[in-house]
């Protein structure tokens, strides 16, 4: 006849049983009962034995998704008493993926691109962008050149990215300086080198110069084929020139007073 003691042995696990791919967690095995311990632990990799615990716990750092189940224990006691085995605890680890993304290349645009939009990954728990611009969510619009980083969480999960914006030197387009001019007309020209011409006085005049006929301010602006744009603005007087009347032609003899003639400038 064998006698039993009145107290088996038992374990408890103690984990964080979820963590995220490439991290550890450490498994705690607390025991109750008479060191040392032996016990034997199934795991998504195999058996794990261990037979002389002294202490009251043991630690396991796991890594793998699965179920961790603590088949048998043993004490001092009870081992004494033949050997006999016991089922206790087990635990279903999780391993959450890495939720990565690519925000792309760094990039150099044109300054009149801004804002420029930026897409992180959807369904994420949280977004937090650096950056100078306005965050919505997986979105962000950016407002200047500089660097930009999104760091995102799920499922307790983190992962983060950047990029880094710079700006292409304005397009320089020069009208010269103001002018002004009696009559006739005044030919305007922005210069080579560029994709596109829209002057305010017309529109549909997609040329380097147009002629100015009329005082009036003119402006232009140019782009090149990468979408940046550049813009001037020249002032253009065109005065009128006077006309002068002396009246008709006189006669006098040569004994006669003087004539005087009288010049008329209506429209000097």
């Amino acid at each position: 006849v064998r006698i039993l003691p009145s107290v088996k042995p038992t374990a408890k696990f103690v984990v964080n049983n979820t963590i995220c791919a490439g991290d550890s967690s450490l498994l705690r095995i607390n025991f109750t009962g008479t060191a040392p311990y032996a016990f034997q632990l199934t795991t998504p990799n195999g058996i794990v034995k261990n037979n002389n615990i002294t202490q009251n716990f043991t630690t396991i750092w796991v890594k793998n998704q699965g179920k961790f189940r603590l088949d048998s224990i043993k004490d001092a006691t009870f081992g004494n008493c033949g050997g006999f085995d016991i089922k206790t605890d087990s635990v279903n680890l999780i391993v959450n993926p890495i939720p990565t993304f690519d925000l792309g290349k760094d990039t150099t645009i044109c300054a009149s691109r801004f804002p420029f939009a930026l897409s992180g990954p959807t369904g994420m728990n949280t977004y937090t962008w650096t950056g100078t611009g306005t965050p919505t969510g997986a979105n962000f619009s950016a407002s200047a050149a500089g660097k930009v980083v999104l760091n995102v969480v799920k499922n307790g999960c983190s992962f983060k990215d950047s990029l880094t914006i710079s700006t292409k030197p304005a397009l320089v387009v020069n009208l010269g300086t103001d002018t002004t001019q009696c009559d006739g007309t005044v030919v305007l020209d922005a210069g080579t080198g560029f994709n596109s011409y829209v002057w305010n006085a017309n529109p549909a005049n997609n040329q380097r110069t147009f002629t100015a006929t009329t005082t009036g301010q003119y402006r232009v602006a140019v782009a090149n084929t990468d979408g940046c744009v550049g813009f001037d603005t020249i002032n253009v007087t065109i005065n009128t020139s006077p006309t002068v009347n002396i009246g008709d032609t006189a006669f006098r003899c040569g004994n006669s007073p003087a004539h005087t003639f009288v010049a008329t400038t209506a429209n000097a």
